[in-house]
């Protein structure tokens, strides 16, 4: 059997949407479904908060498997996450608190889908794992959490 990107994507999107943070637990997940992320994001940092996207990068890595017909499938992928400059919603101590914010958020995200996450993984999907996370701007009225995963997974040749 074997999967592929846009599968395990979607299952992903899924699993986080139906996290309940543990910060601002009323305030889920969303995934972002109108055109450009970044360009909304500027756009709507009122309405960004925990507004999310998941892109693959195209740096795939073939490993062949004695078959033929299916090959092991190495690559990234990168979850963005968008937070307003609202540091009324995280605490006093403004990009401190905001910080640890998007840290929670990361935590229990990579807990979902990342290596302690593989109960909610789809068949033949092997590996998700966190690489690295870096913070974005965006415009002057949001921040976004960029997270890197790296996947192995099965498919057909």
């Amino acid at each position: 059997m074997t999967t592929t990107f846009e599968t395990i994507r979607n299952n992903q999107c899924s699993v986080i949407e139906a996290l309940t943070p543990t910060k601002l637990a009323g305030q889920k997940f969303r995934r972002h479904l109108e055109g450009d992320f970044m360009t909304w994001v500027e756009a709507s940092p009122a309405a960004c908060l925990r507004r999310f996207q998941i892109e693959r990068n195209f740096d795939d890595e073939q490993l062949p498997t004695a078959d033929g017909a299916i090959e092991g499938c190495r690559h990234t992928m990168e979850l963005r996450i968008a937070y307003p400059l609202n540091h009324a919603l995280y605490g006093r101590e403004n990009v401190r608190d905001l910080n640890d914010f998007m840290d929670a958020d990361r935590r229990q995200i990579d807990a979902a889908i990342g290596l302690n996450g593989a109960a909610n993984y789809v068949a033949n999907e092997d590996v998700c794992q966190f690489t690295a996370m870096t913070v974005l701007e965006a415009g002057e009225g949001a921040k976004v959490l960029s997270i890197t995963f790296s996947l192995l997974y099965d498919r057909s040749v």
